[in-house]
């Protein structure tokens, strides 16, 4: 495990010197120009190690690790995070790097639940608690190792998350008059009507939509842009529905007020539920290394002899 931390830095070092480079070439140089694939090309093989190491430091035990243990953890993750990338491929997410991404990711989750299970077993047989005790004491018997392995979890659904809402987001722009209806990925949104308000202090144009998902109706949105008159600034507030797959967004881009017609900016986000979830879990496993451990008072020789 000591090697896998030396490594894991120096790979770290080396995104950053890769960025940095770039950047600084970018600036310095007017011919190199990089983009997207560049970073495709340069980061992701960079970043699929580092995530194969941090699945690879919870399963080496310190000195010499047990081949039995490294070998069922690293099959069972391989083999749950091959299940996962083929049922990704069938849903339509075929990017390769993306796959990879994800299957790496995966092995890493699957790899820290396998490790804080088995500790968890080991404890229940050692001391005779049942399950949901011996994890409490484990965890606060060392709690910074198990607190990183929550997020060493937490970093790996974020990220896993954030690659496949990046590579994966549609967006489609629409005009629409009032009942026609617009079809984005599995989404059918329908334009009722224009509607206005005008409350003294602002003026506020929204467009009535009714949004259906394979056929079920997910409710009425409404994305609307505001003038405020106090000062020259206009805000567009967008109509967002969320779940836990995919989130939907419409922004209302422009209209005409004599036809009704309405201008729309839709985009379909997957994952990006999952990225909010992995913050959450990021934010309890830091909370559970550093929270602040109670200090042991020593007792006065009073206190220690029996009156």
């Amino acid at each position: 495990r000591e090697a896998t931390f030396l490594l894991l830095n120096l790979l770290f070092v080396g995104l950053a010197l890769v960025i940095l480079l770039a950047t600084l070439a970018t600036i310095m140089f007017e011919q190199f120009v990089h983009n997207q694939s560049f970073y495709d090309r340069a980061v992701v093989p960079l970043l699929v190690f580092i995530f194969l190491l941090i699945g690879l430091c919870v399963t080496i035990g310190w000195r010499r690790p047990e081949a039995r243990k490294l070998r069922f953890t690293l099959v069972s993750s391989s083999l749950v995070a091959l299940v996962v990338v083929i049922a990704t491929a069938i849903a339509g997410y075929r990017e390769w790097f993306a796959l990879v991404l994800t299957f790496v990711a995966v092995l890493v989750i699957i790899a820290n639940i396998i490790v804080l299970t088995g500790d968890v077993r080991s404890r229940k047989r050692a001391l005779s608690e049942n399950y949901p005790v011996a994890l409490v004491n484990l965890v606060r018997s060392n709690r910074e190792r198990y607190g990183g392995y929550l997020v060493h979890i937490a970093i790996s659904i974020m990220f896993v998350s954030a690659v496949i809402s990046a590579v994966y987001s549609v967006e489609e722009n629409v005009v629409l008059a009032p009942g026609e209806t617009a079809t984005i990925k599995n989404y059918d949104i329908t334009y009722q009507t224009l509607l206005s308000s005008d409350d003294g202090s602002r003026i506020e144009i929204s467009a009535a939509l009714d949004v259906y998902k394979r056929g079920r109706h997910l409710g009425e949105m409404q994305p609307s842009i505001i003038y405020h008159r106090s000062y020259e600034e206009v805000v567009s507030r967008q109509a967002i529905h969320h779940s836990i797959i995919e989130d939907i967004s419409i922004n209302l881009t422009g209209w005409d007020q004599d036809s009704h017609h309405a201008g729309l900016m839709a985009e379909v986000n997957p994952m990006v539920s999952w990225i909010w979830i992995g913050g959450g879990l990021f934010l309890v496993g830091g909370l559970i290394c550093y929270w602040p451990k109670g200090r042991k008072q020593a007792l006065s020789s009073g206190d220690s002899q029996l009156s």
